[in-house]
């Protein structure tokens, strides 16, 4: 027979278990494109500079990765990146594999500032695509052009 304490014990289990699962989906839900926060809040990934980027990007030893929306990789990017957006990476990577190799180094970029996007990419191909080492761009995209580095358009 079923009493009131067990009603109310299950009601409370019922909704932890939902709080647990709300927390659990915010976590991994890509964050907004528009929202860039600090990465001293998450310094999970190691940064590269936009100097440093260049002269890996001179000795061919990195794979660069552009976590933007197709429309703002084909208006610039940085010569030789993919563009992998990150609201879509998910899916995109149970459907296809990355056209790079897992154990060069790779690095994710976004729109500027220290980008919540680009640390979300550079997470998921570390722990789901199994990338070995993945960095950020320090300052994204915005550094990059600042500093006067390449950038190229695509047209499709």
């Amino acid at each position: 027979m079923i009493n009131a304490a067990m009603l109310v014990a299950v009601a409370f289990g019922l909704a932890a278990a939902r709080v647990q699962l709300d927390e659990a989906l915010l976590w991994i839900a890509p964050p907004s494109t528009s929202s860039c926060e600090l990465a001293a809040d998450n310094p999970d990934l190691a940064r590269v500079s936009p100097e440093a980027l260049r002269a890996l990007l001179q000795d061919n030893s990195v794979a660069l990765v552009d976590a933007r929306s197709t429309d703002k990789f084909d208006a610039a990017h940085i010569p030789s990146a993919i563009n992998l957006p990150a609201d879509t990476a998910a899916e995109t990577l149970q459907v296809q594999s990355l056209p790079i190799d897992k154990e060069r180094l790779v690095v994710t970029y976004c729109d500027g500032g220290s980008c919540a996007v680009s640390e979300y990419l550079g997470t998921m191909l570390r722990d789901e695509a199994g990338c070995r080492e993945v960095h950020v761009l320090e300052g994204g995209f915005l550094a990059w052009s600042e500093a006067d580095f390449p950038v190229e358009a695509t047209t499709r």
